[in-house]
């Protein structure tokens, strides 16, 4: 599955959820997006600079942002990770299972 490094506008209508399973790499510039991202890694670690500082995040963690939040992926440690993001700006139903 390939990375998203681009600026993508805000929805006005719910989109659904975008979901995979791949391995991070380093981002060569921030972004921003109008959805709630979450990311679950499932071993090694991803190292962030987001909002204007930098954010590890382990093995076996959950992180959920707003992703209008300036965020980049600086630095990762081996490892595969689950990215979802919810497409619907500002919809959290989009995210509760059908």
């Amino acid at each position: 599955m390939s990375q998203r490094a681009a600026v993508v506008p805000m929805q006005a209508e719910p989109q659904g959820v975008d979901a995979g399973l791949g391995i991070a790499a380093p981002m060569r510039n921030g972004h921003t997006h109008g959805d709630l991202e979450l990311n679950f890694v499932y071993g090694g670690g991803l190292r962030y600079f987001m909002g204007g500082r930098f954010v590890e995040i382990g093995a076996g963690t959950l992180s959920v942002f707003w992703g209008a939040l300036p965020h980049q992926i600086v630095e990762v440690e081996g490892q595969d990770r689950v990215h979802v993001r919810a497409r619907a700006a500002g919809d959290a139903a989009a995210l509760e299972p059908r």
